[in-house]
């Protein structure tokens, strides 16, 4: 896996999570799991994303080290199959769930969904390298990813509340973890100059989803 080059690696995550996501309503005979299972697909590799970079200079084990640093340099194949599978997870919910009557993408349940997914389509669209070359404050731009967390925490428990299963609690195991990476991380010795600005879009976005959740119906 390590000789393919960056778009091969991304075709192939994409090809296995879509070919997953279309097995899983079948095996289970739910018509809405393949929105389900895109959902999960996407936390997965956000979790993927963010978690390795974060984490790998506090390892001391040296092959777990190596391990997780081969994930770390992968982050940025992880984040686009993160947010493609987002977009692909939001455009098929547009359509089986809400038959293309987008006012129904700015009600309680589906709002946070809605920001989380812009902000995603803001990192993608500057994810390609000719975009990058151009666009020198790319990276900067990137960390808007922390604005993101807690608008996919609060989306994923509106609408897995009724559906809590075992997937469900691994879903939201891992972005728990994301909350408490976004409060402290830097304490893992990740990029901690940048650990102020981080620190603030993510309250910004959990005060953003907080009221969300009590004001919007």
């Amino acid at each position: 896996m390590s000789k393919l080059n960056q778009t091969q690696k991304i075709s192939i995550y994409l090809a296995v999570s879509l070919g997953l996501a279309i097995v899983y309503p079948v095996i289970t005979k739910n018509s809405f799991g393949f929105i389900r299972s895109t959902a999960w697909l996407s936390i997965l590799f956000l979790f993927l994303t963010l978690v390795p970079i974060n984490i790998v200079k506090t390892i001391q084990n040296p092959k777990l080290k190596k391990f997780v640093s081969v994930l770390a340099s992968n982050r940025r194949v992880f984040g686009i199959v993160s947010g493609s599978i987002a977009l692909i997870h939001s455009s098929f919910t547009i359509w089986q769930k809400y038959d293309f009557k987008l006012i129904n993408l700015l009600t309680r349940e589906t709002l946070p969904g809605s920001l989380a997914n812009l902000i995603m389509l803001l990192m993608l669209s500057t994810s390609l390298f000719s975009v990058q070359r151009k666009f020198r404050n790319w990276k900067m731009l990137h960390s808007i990813v922390w604005l993101l967390v807690p608008l996919v925490f609060v989306h994923a428990l509106l609408s897995e509340i009724y559906f809590v299963d075992v997937f469900s609690w691994i879903m939201f195991a891992l972005i728990g973890f994301l909350l408490l990476l976004g409060v402290f991380k830097k304490f893992l010795k990740s990029e901690s100059r940048d650990y102020l600005r981080d620190l603030v879009l993510f309250l910004i976005g959990t005060l953003v989803s907080i009221s969300v959740f009590l004001f919007v119906k």
